[in-house]
């Protein structure tokens, strides 16, 4: 049994007209070959019976085939057959005109009116319809051509009326949810935006802090290294004038009085010279470090502000989780301990 098929059975319109709307078949067969309209039919449920009636009466392509005259597996019944057995005459009344056939008969050869009067249906015998299906079709459709006239006439003003009160409440419903959804998507548009400028500066400060510890942490290896390098050059240039003054001494005194003059001369001027470059080399590197620094400082005090706050906010969640792990390991531990003592115990 298909959704529409219990829908039919049930006399729930509202879920039939729906179905019907998302292209549920009006045609198909249960077991017992019944269709929602013999369901529907059977039932008494005159609400979903005209509902089908409307789908099949719609111009092509939206029209459906709902098989007003099908009949089941069962023992043969229409739709029609199955409004009498149910004792339904405005049922009945709806199948005829609307091209319900009266003369067909089942596999016991009873006709509709056969059946209602076998099983003593009497509103369906006592109503017009059964007993003269042609004469109520005809009186039903010359009645309806005059009542039809009127009723346009009067409805034509109503729906009027309707269209242009709806048609206004469109407008302002359009414009109302119009105007609800601009403001979700701008204030979604502006919460990523923050998320995403957060997250940039955020991540370019980690990175220029990163920048600026490579950066000193090479500055200093150099300084050091020339440091190194330049002790290295001073005790090889000691070594170097011992041994000569070494061996001067042993050919002559007199040539290694004036070796050794030279050789102080010489060491003064050097060493006034390493002096005064290394006194250039530390002002400039003083310099560079400084002009870091007040960089370095300027750029952290416009930045550190923002992320001090978020930072708090995350130590404070953090520290909170961390103190609940830290509860929970104690708890585990303590029943760990527990259950070890039992087993202790129960050895």
């Amino acid at each position: 049994m298909t959704p529409l098929m219990h829908a039919a059975n049930m006399g729930q319109t509202d879920i039939a007209g729906m179905l019907i709307g998302a292209g549920a078949r009006c045609d198909t067969v249960d077991n017992a070959g019944r269709t929602p309209l013999m369901l529907a039919a059977g039932g008494g449920m005159i609400g979903v019976v005209e509902l089908l009636i409307e789908k099949a009466s719609e111009p092509p392509p939206d029209n459906a085939d709902i098989g007003i005259n099908n009949q089941d597996k069962v023992d043969g019944s229409t739709a029609l057959m199955l409004a009498a057995l149910h004792d339904s005459p405005e049922v009945v009344q709806l199948l005829l005109v609307n091209g319900a056939k009266s003369d067909i008969t089942d596999k016991h050869n009873q006709t509709a009116l056969d059946i209602a009067r076998t099983h003593g249906k009497s509103k369906v015998l006592h109503e017009p319809g059964l007993r003269d299906p042609e004469a109520y079709v005809k009186s039903y459709f010359e009645g309806e051509a005059e009542d039809k006239a009127r009723w346009l006439e009067t409805e034509e003003g109503k729906l009027q009326d309707m269209l242009t009160d709806k048609i206004e409440q469109m407008t302002r419903d359009v414009m109302s949810l119009t105007e609800k959804r601009l403001k979700e998507i701008h204030d979604d548009y502006e919460r990523r935006r923050r998320e995403e400028m957060e997250a940039e500066a955020e991540r370019r400060l980690a990175e220029w802090k990163e920048k600026r510890m490579l950066e000193a942490e090479e500055a200093n290896a150099k300084l050091e290294l020339m440091k190194q390098e330049q002790e290295e050059k001073a005790r090889l240039d000691r070594e170097k004038a011992i041994e000569a003054e070494k061996q001067r001494e042993a050919r002559l005194e007199e040539a290694r009085k004036r070796k050794e003059e030279q050789d102080r001369k010489k060491k003064e001027q050097l060493e006034r010279m390493r002096r005064e470059e290394l006194e250039a080399l530390n002002q400039k590197f003083e310099k560079q470090l400084e002009d870091a620094k007040h960089e370095l400082m300027a750029k952290m005090d416009t930045t550190l502000a923002a992320a001090q706050e978020r930072e708090q906010r995350d130590y404070e969640a953090d520290l909170e989780r961390a103190m609940d792990d830290e509860k929970q390991r104690v708890e585990l531990e303590a029943v760990a301990k527990e259950n070890q003592w039992r087993g202790s115990e129960a050895r």
